[in-house]
């Protein structure tokens, strides 16, 4: 997967990169239209600051990173659900239903912050990186 950007800062081999949304991106909804999409990206061909740039992230690792940020809380909101709905057959409760909700959203938010933290990591260990593929300006 392709897209354009502006490098807005170096450091070492690596480029801070400001995403220039492509058509395709700006319909897709997935982000905020309004918020910038600023990403680290590996610098072999040494853009400067200011240099227009065109980027790549392998489509399996992009892929991997939509699953793990959609699918896993989905996973884990119906997991949360089921459950909630199991505990409850064995107790006399007459709201078992938003009961089960909670649950189901309690669980997909712990999986968030489960998510949250193991993003700190897959930053340090650079899979999800990245590459500068091209520089157009």
């Amino acid at each position: 997967m392709r897209e354009k950007a502006l490098v807005i800062a170096n450091k070492g081999t690596q480029a801070r990169v400001k995403i220039i949304r492509s058509d395709a991106c700006k319909k897709c909804g997935a982000c905020s239209p309004d918020k910038d999409i600023k990403v680290w990206a590996k610098n072999p061909l040494n853009a400067q600051v200011g240099q227009s740039v065109e980027i790549e992230i392998n489509p399996a690792t992009f892929l991997s990173a939509a699953m793990i940020t959609y699918g896993l809380p989905l996973v884990a909101f119906v997991i949360g659900v089921i459950l909630a709905y199991a505990v409850g057959m064995f107790f006399p409760i007459s709201i078992s239903e938003p009961i089960a909700l909670m649950v189901g959203l309690l669980t997909m938010g712990i999986s968030v912050l489960i998510i949250y933290f193991i993003n700190k990591k897959a930053e340090e260990s650079q899979r999800y990186y990245s590459y500068i593929v091209k520089i157009l300006e």
